[in-house]
């Protein structure tokens, strides 16, 4: 996005996509207390699709677990690679992205097993 007021249009786009490919409604949607996400246009989308728009604290990221549990994850696993060969900080963009591109293609314990991300 190159603004924050293009983060409606993108969100509607988003939200359509992902009840399209789960098949689900997406009862809850989370986000901060920023204004381009509190607006009367965010309120109505959330009104036309039953959802619970649910606010966090402002500075606690902690709030998103799952998302904080990935995000760590990477720059272990980014962090890792970089020490183990001694390469460069100015190659940590590029680390991080080996990092998503394993964690997406190694299997996980969550269901469905035996499958990774990249093949769900």
């Amino acid at each position: 996005m190159q603004k924050k007021s293009d983060l409606f249009a993108e969100d509607k786009k988003w939200l359509t996509k992902a009840q399209l490919h789960s098949g689900s409604q997406i009862n809850v949607l989370r986000s901060d207390n920023g204004g381009e996400c509190v607006s009367n246009a965010f309120k109505a989308l959330d009104n036309e699709n039953s959802m619970t728009h649910q606010t966090t604290v402002p500075n606690t990221p902690q709030q998103n677990g799952v998302a904080e549990r990935l995000n760590r994850a990477l720059v272990e696993i980014a962090r890792t690679m970089m020490r183990h060969k001694d390469v460069d900080q100015n190659l940590w963009a590029d680390a991080i992205k080996t990092a998503v591109y394993i964690k997406s293609h190694v299997t996980s314990r969550a269901p469905p097993v035996d499958k990774t991300q990249f093949e769900q």
